[in-house]
This record gives structure tokens, C-alpha cells and sequence, in this order.
């Protein structure tokens, strides 16, 4: 509530000075403190004596500025209620897009591994151009923005040289505002805006008021990078219990490790959006956690399992999902760790779910567990190697395995089969 009652004190600006008409340029702006405020709404305004379209328009502007105000709200509401970042990308674009009605957004934050700005929401931007997206600082019109924590504006491209270089025309075609995502400390991200869907430039009064919303966006966003710095030291434990797990067995010692790593190829081969792959990735180094409550003397058979004692193995998704799920933050990971052994026909365990029902990720870690099941030796069998794994997965698409999975793990094994 503290940090929304400052957001409101702080919409500050001359809305009233600038009712009069300011010709759009191409223009790069400084982000500081003075010149991130976002402005109030209009004040109660006497009409009396003007003309009526002078006092339509003034009213006009008092309504949309009442609305914005109502956004804003819902917004700060919306933000500092979650610690999702996706949730908080999708409120911060909803809010925009809602004012500005721009054909282009897209949201761009800080890798915490590579330093490189990778997107984390996109609108009107077409899948296959998402990953090309990825920039470092410096790089293209965002990576500008982001190293020097400067807004750039621009409603024509053709006056400015530098900027028609750096564009691409598939993102920003007829106009941009690029702006930084910033805290005190640092540019942790930069938010595009491009082609208004009206036809009309940016204005200034626009442009303030993005100014600051991404100011108040970005402590919203940084709390929840802080929160998923939390999250991995959790995540880091638990690992360590599944790296635990899978040294019960000298057949399996790097088995999580091995699904991970083909879950997260196919989920890039698929061209997932980089959440989702962190998800798959999580998921398939805890996809087999609930093996933990099973016995040796059953895990490690060598002969033929009793029924009593399959169906006891068959119960380690639901109780990989009860372990994860204790973590609310791990709430789509424990989804696709119960579900990881059904099947495309509905056959599989311990729902009997089919197809598209199945979520995704599961599907994929499906995929990546019966190969590498299949390519190393078990206790009970030998390895069928890597041919043979390669056409069980073929023979077995669309009945055991997603279609769509076995594709893309086929086609990145024809390019890389060092990943194996």
C-alpha cells in the first residue's frame, strides 16, 4: 500500500501546458527522477463561456485522463499483488497497450545468467522472431537503451540515420518508444512500444507517462527477480535430493541431468519462450524426486516386478508432485512431474490423460526420459543404443510420445548427436 500511495503522490507533470500541440521528432531522451512522473488527473475545470469545442475537447481530455488514472490503479494493484514476473510483464502491457493502443509491445529483462536483454512478454511480434530478440547491451535500439538508461523516441525513421540502421523492420516499422526498466541500482530490462495503431505519432504527454510507468514497473519487476533468487535456493536444495536419488543407483547416476538436458533442447527446438523452458528445466531435474519414498529393494530389482510392486513404482509421479507442490512458487513444474508418464494414446499413468491435455512440458519430458532410459544400460535390460532408441521413438509417435516432441528431439539429434 506504501509503495502504491507513493506511485499515485508521484503522478506528477503539465498535462494543462501541454494541451497545446507539440511537433512529433525523432528524439532521445534522458530517464532521471524529473522526468519520469506520470501526470494527475485533470483538475475540476471551469467551462463557462468557451466554446463548445473547446469545451468538448476539455472534456474529452479530463475522461481519458480519469481512465488512465483508473488503469494506473489496477495496475499498481495487479503488480505489487504478484511475484510472477510473466504476470507482472502482462499487467505492465495490458495497462500500456489500453492508453497507447500500440501494434508492437514487448518487455525485455536482464538474463541473470548471460547479461543479455531476453524477452519475457511479446505482442504482435511472430514466433519464429522471438529468439532473435536476445541482445547485449549495447546491441540494437533496446541494448542502447539499456546501457545508457536513456528513453529514445522516434515517430520517422528516415531522419535519423544511426536508428534506421539498428531497426528491424519486422519489429518497429513506422514508429518506437523504447524505454528503460530501471531501479536505482541499475537498467534491469527496457520496454518497446511501436506502430500506434491510429496512425499518429508518439507525444510528449505519451511519452511521460510510459516514462512512468516503466519507473514503477521496474521495482515491481525487480521484487520479483529478488523473490526468484529465493526460489532457486530452494530449487537448489531439492536438487541435490534428486542428485541423491539418482546416485542410489550406479545405472541411473546422471539420469535428471540427462532429461534436463534433452527436455530443454527440445523446448528450444520448439522455440518455447525462455520461462517456459526454465520450467521444463526445473521440472525434469525433479521429474523422478518421488522415487525417493520407494525401496531399494524394489528400485533396484533386477528380476521381473510383482504387480504390488509396479504399482507402487507407478505412484512416484503423485508423489514427486506432493513433494514439489509443497513449493508454491513450483506450482507448473509439479504439473508436468505428475504427468510425465502419460501417455499420447491416454494409456499412460496415473491420470490417463491424452493429447493436447496433456500440458507441454510433460509431453516433452516424456520424450526425453524414455530416450535416455532407452540408451543406457538398467539393471533389469541392456541399452537398445542410439539407433534403435531413435526409431522406438518414431514407431511410437503419436501413440506413446506428442508428435510435435519427437520431431523436434529428432531433428536436434540429426544436427547435434553429441547431445546424447
Amino acid at each position: 500500500m506504501t509503495i502504491l500511495i507513493s506511485f499515485l503522490i508521484g503522478l506528477t507533470g503539465g498535462f494543462f501546458l501541454a494541451l497545446k500541440k507539440k511537433s512529433p521528432a525523432s528524439r532521445i531522451k534522458e530517464t532521471s527522477p524529473e522526468n519520469t512522473a506520470i501526470r494527475p488527473p485533470l483538475p475540476n475545470l471551469e467551462l463557462k463561456g468557451l466554446a463548445p469545442e473547446l469545451k468538448t475537447s476539455i472534456l474529452e481530455k479530463k475522461i481519458l485522463y480519469e481512465e488512465e488514472l483508473a488503469l494506473i490503479f489496477k495496475m499498481g494493484r495487479d503488480m505489487f499483488s504478484s511475484v510472477s514476473l510473466d504476470n507482472i510483464a502482462k499487467s505492465i502491457a495490458e495497462t500500456v497497450n489500453k492508453i497507447i493502443n500500440a501494434e508492437i509491445c514487448t518487455i525485455l529483462l536482464e538474463d541473470k545468467i548471460t547479461g543479455q536483454l531476453v524477452p519475457i512478454f511479446t505482442q504482435g511480434v511472430a514466433q519464429e522472431l522471438v529468439e532473435k530478440m536476445s541482445l547485449k547491451k549495447g546491441e540494437g535500439i533496446s541494448g542502447w537503451v539499456a546501457l545508457r538508461n536513456q528513453t529514445v523516441v522516434n515517430n520517422d525513421f528516415d531522419t535519423d540515420d544511426w536508428l534506421r540502421q539498428q531497426n528491424r523492420k519486422e519489429y518497429f516499422v513506422r514508429n518506437l518508444v523504447s524505454i528503460p526498466l530501471a531501479t536505482k541500482e541499475r537498467t534491469i530490462g527496457v520496454l518497446n512500444l511501436s506502430n500506434k495503431k491510429t496512425g499518429q505519432p508518439f507525444t510528449d504527454d505519451e511519452v511521460e507517462f510510459l516514462k512512468g510507468l516503466a519507473m514503477q514497473s521496474s521495482i515491481a519487476l525487480q521484487n520479483a527477480i529478488l523473490y526468484e533468487q529465493i526460489q532457486d535456493s530452494y530449487l537448489n536444495t531439492i536438487s541435490t535430493l534428486a542428485f541423491a536419488l539418482d546416485a542410489r543407483d550406479s545405472y541411473t547416476r546422471e539420469h535428471s541431468e540427462n532429461v534436463t538436458k534433452y527436455a530443454v533442447a527440445i523446448a528450444q527446438e520448439l522455440h518455447l519462450m525462455p520461462t517456459e523452458i526454465e520450467r521444463i528445466r526445473r521440472a525434469g531435474l525433479l521429474h523422478d524426486i518421488g522415487k525417493i519414498g520407494i525401496r531399494d529393494g524394489v528400485l533396484l530389482k533386477s528380476s521381473v516386478l510383482s504387480d504390488d510392486e509396479y504399482t507402487d513404482i507407478k505412484r512416484h509421479p503423485i508423489k514427486g508432485e506432493a513433494i514439489v507442490s509443497a513449493l508454491p512458487f513450483l506450482k507448473e513444474e509439479a504439473k508436468m512431474i505428475r504427468h510425465h508418464h502419460e501417455r499420447y494414446d491416454g494409456k499412460g499413468y496415473p491420470d490417463g490423460i491424452r493429447g493436447a491435455n496433456i500440458e507441454k512440458g510433460a509431453a516433452i519430458l516424456a520424450v526425453a526420459d524414455s530416450f535416455d532410459a532407452m540408451i543406457e544400460d538398467r539393471v533389469y535390460r541392456k541399452a537398445l543404443g542410439f539407433q534403435a532408441a531413435c526409431e522406438e521413438l518414431k514407431q511410437n509417435k503419436s501413440k506413446q510420445f506428442d508428435p510435435e516432441a519427437v520431431d523436434a528431439f529428432l531433428r536436434v539429434l540429426a544436427a547435434n548427436p553429441l547431445l546424447k
